[in-house]
């Protein structure tokens, strides 16, 4: 122990001091501690005199060189918009595609079915019935007792973009009965006449009484020619209905012939300016949230901004009723 420590103590003496600041605190060499490499005879390698010349440096130019090549590829490949613009060739070969294009869809909107709407509303005038403690109620009509009394109203709107001529219309019914009749075409002082082959049908000679199967024609039929039907039109047919002998409510419908016509039922529904609210209501709906976000990018002030919101909400119906009322002016004058 004596030799080792000696040993130590002249090794000590030999080295740095920093060299053997390790072993000094105990004494002994510690194996898991490396010399430096000065007392191993190597040199360590010297510090590099130019930066620029590192492996970091080198990357780092390499990596700007390849940046800088694929901005110019990608800068030359990319297509000149001026020029595509601006090209004479590409501009009307546009311009047919799209007169094609609209040409067709104006074509296929023209050559469509179109279709004529028409409602009809039923009110009942009367009911008979027996009361033995508050009396009876009779309802009879040429002598002829009726269980019940309506007033049907039929009412045909010329909805489409189209002017008609000669339009045969047709007014029948199952189980109702019709007992007499009154027309009108709106905006006019006309009246709705039969067709003249329909009228010829239930011509009766003078002197004589219309046979059963004329008052079968009559209390089920009717056919109208209608000489003019404008865009925009109604024509208003009024009659007096009967179920007989039973309860149920009177049902009338209409037939049309015409080219390229249809005619279609439409339930009666709540009106708003004389647009049906299920459309009005959407389209006002809309309206609003543009105009909301309007209010949210331009209007500044919060009372200005609360009182045109409140205002839109209050009158959506009515905003979404003129919309609709102005779109269907602009279909009739753009695509007649």
């Amino acid at each position: 122990m004596r030799r080792q420590k000696k040993v130590s103590k002249e090794k000590a003496t030999r080295l740095p001091l920093f060299s053997c600041a390790p072993g000094l605190s105990t004494g002994v060499a510690r194996r898991d501690i490396p010399i430096p490499l000065a007392t191993r005879g190597i040199h360590s390698a010297p510090l590099r005199v130019n930066p620029a010349e590192s492996p970091g440096a080198r990357r780092g130019r390499r990596e700007a060189i390849v940046a800088k090549l694929g901005k110019e590829e990608f800068v030359m490949n990319l297509p000149d918009f001026h020029e595509i613009i601006e090209s004479r060739a590409l501009i009307s070969m546009l311009s047919v595609i799209s007169g094609a294009l609209l040409g067709n869809l104006i074509s296929t909107y023209r050559d469509r079915i179109k279709l004529i709407e028409y409602t009809v509303n039923h009110d009942r005038i009367g009911l008979s019935a027996d009361d033995a403690i508050f009396g009876s109620v009779r309802i009879t009509w040429q002598g002829y007792h009726l269980s019940n009394l309506y007033s049907s109203i039929v009412t045909i709107v010329n909805s489409t973009s189209t002017d008609y001529t000669n339009l045969k219309l047709k007014v029948y019914t199952g189980n109702t009965q019709l007992l007499n009749e009154r027309t009108e075409i709106s905006d006019t002082t006309y009246v709705l006449k039969w067709e003249e082959a329909f009228a010829d049908s239930l011509r009766v000679p003078e002197g004589e009484q219309p046979t059963d199967q004329q008052l079968n024609i009559y209390r089920h039929t009717r056919e109208y020619l209608l000489p003019v039907f404008n865009r925009g039109q109604r024509v208003v047919l009024h009659y007096l209905t009967t179920v007989p002998n039973g309860n149920e409510a009177p049902y009338v419908w209409v037939d049309l012939l015409h080219p390229s016509t249809k005619i279609t039922f439409r339930p009666l529904q709540p009106e708003i300016h004389g647009v049906a609210v299920k459309s009005a209501l959407p389209i006002g709906f809309i309206s609003c949230l543009v105009l909301l976000v309007w209010i949210a990018v331009y209007v500044d002030q919060p009372w200005a901004a609360a009182t045109i919101a409140m205002t839109a909400g209050l009158f959506a119906q009515s905003i979404g009723a003129a919309i609709y009322r102005v779109a269907t002016i602009l279909k009739r004058v753009l695509m007649p």
